[in-house]
């Protein structure tokens, strides 16, 4: 009782505080969008499409938000490197009942320079609400700049602020941060406009060839993220534990096979 009692406030504060009946609001998905993680591996490309890195990537992400079976996602991604220029395909679902969010995207990354790269993503979204069903094409951009150890990376998700329902406001990322062989540290800023804004930073170390440890903690509601990566060969297995101050604990799962 008490858990679907929390479900249920959980969906109200979606419903009404943003102003948006669509629940397109977490770009926290994944191992490395959910750390903050400076690499350019796995789905770090739905947060900003040009940090998505030049090589063959099939993925594969499972999680229940807050631990609820109702709130459970879904995303499959394949990334393929061209001549000048990547292209990613993801597809992603999230949650069944009373709201089924879906989405289709093609991302391209491409390099102005050797330390400077430009992505857009486009993308089609659904949003099922009871009985009825809203779809809607929307438009990402990205830029990501690095420095020998420091990078800044910008996105703006829903630039065109697509209606589904009501408008879907457009979320502002940045990134920056220190890349070094064996640790990194990143600043995250996270703004949707009818949100107030998040603030994260992570820590990540590389403690051999296999494991690597990531850590970080969201400054604003107090929620501390751990995640463990598992890669060997062609095979990367990416494990996160999310704590949050007043819902539920929870597990992200993501496997990817690389060539």
């Amino acid at each position: 009782m008490r858990k679907k009692g929390l479900l249920l406030c959980f969906s109200f504060l979606l419903f009404f505080i943003t102003d948006n009946h669509a629940i397109f609001l977490f770009s926290d998905i994944g191992f490395e969008n959910n750390i903050s993680f400076a690499s350019e591996k796995g789905f770090s490309f739905y947060e900003n499409p040009a940090c998505m890195e030049y090589g063959k990537r099939l993925g594969a992400l499972y999680f229940q938000k807050y631990g609820f079976s109702e709130l459970d996602g879904n995303v499959v991604y394949f990334t393929f490197p061209f001549t000048i220029f990547s292209i990613a395909n993801y597809f992603y679902k999230f949650q069944k009942t009373p709201y089924s969010e879906e989405e289709f995207g093609v991302a391209f990354s491409f390099p102005i320079v050797s330390n400077f790269k430009l992505g857009v993503t486009g993308k089609i979204l659904s949003l099922s609400a009871f009985s009825e069903k809203k779809y809607a094409f929307s438009t990402d951009l990205g830029a990501k700049f690095s420095l020998k150890n420091l990078f800044f990376a910008f996105s703006l998700k829903n630039l065109d602020e697509p209606y589904l329902y009501e408008h879907l406001k457009s979320t502002v990322i940045f990134k920056t941060g220190f890349l070094f062989e064996k640790d990194s540290f990143v600043f995250k800023y996270f703004n949707q406009r009818t949100l107030a804004p998040i603030y994260q930073v992570s820590y990540c170390r590389k403690l051999n060839s296999v494991f690597s440890f990531a850590t970080a903690v969201n400054l604003r509601s107090e929620e501390y993220k751990a995640g463990l990566e598992i890669q060997k060969s062609f095979f990367d297995l990416k494990l996160l534990y999310v704590f949050p101050k007043i819902l539920q604990n929870y597990f992200s799962y993501e496997v990817e096979l690389k060539w």
